[in-house]
């Protein structure tokens, strides 16, 4: 009597369908368990990044040049906008950060002290912060933020900075970033993006078993 074995391979076709629509241009529909996995890759990567570029800002690391003594002085010494002050009285705010604390002490207005608290944060940090003044930079790692870049590409996801006009700048927060990345014009090179940190490969490692164990249960389904 002849024996015959069936081999049920519709797990297998529905992974390669699967893997297939993630490497392609867009992606594949959202409900694909392998797009979504990139995308979780894409967003753990970006966080590792934000918190590299937060630690070497404030100097960290030793990777990023410092700023120049004249930079800092610069920015230290730079005039702020003359704000309306108590009675009327009107105040500036110049580079001294014990100038803008007596400011601040001398105004009951609210959103007066909310814009002197401002500037004083801004010359506070002025001495040790690098490519952070404005923060936009940095919050466009931000999945979603203003200048964040996340597409699906051929073979994965593209993330990063974008095409987006950086606020007060003719260039795109994509040129800002290539331009301090690799040292263009007067800017040392400051490399932005770099290979995931330990942590990031950790965190992705566990993202990629747990999207394994949703698309066993999915073809199981």
């Amino acid at each position: 009597m002849a024996e015959t074995v069936r081999i049920d391979d519709r797990g297998t076709r529905q992974m390669q369908k699967w893997l297939k629509e993630a490497v392609q241009a867009n992606g594949g529909p959202d409900s694909n368990p392998v797009k979504k996995m990139l995308r979780q890759w894409g967003h753990i990567y970006l966080a590792s990044m934000q918190r590299r570029y937060s630690k070497l800002s404030r100097g960290g690391g030793g990777e990023w040049p410092k700023l120049k003594p004249a930079t800092v002085k610069g920015r230290t010494a730079a005039p702020f906008q003359r704000v309306q002050g108590k009675r009327g009285q009107r105040v500036t705010l110049a580079g001294s950060a014990q100038r803008a604390r007596r400011s601040l002490r001398a105004n009951t207005n609210p959103r007066t002290r909310s814009r002197l608290v401002k500037k004083l944060i801004a010359i506070g940090d002025a001495n040790a912060s690098i490519l952070i003044d404005t923060r936009a930079l940095w919050r466009g790692l931000n999945p979603g933020a203003l200048g964040n870049l996340e597409n699906a590409v051929s073979g994965g996801i593209e993330i990063g900075w974008g095409a987006t006009k950086h606020p007060g700048s003719a260039p795109t927060f994509g040129d800002i970033a290539r331009f301090h990345h690799f040292g263009m014009g007067r800017n040392p090179r400051r490399e932005l993006l770099v290979g995931p940190d330990t942590d990031a490969l950790i965190t992705m490692g566990r993202a990629a078993r747990t999207a394994g164990v949703k698309m066993e249960n999915k073809i199981g389904d």
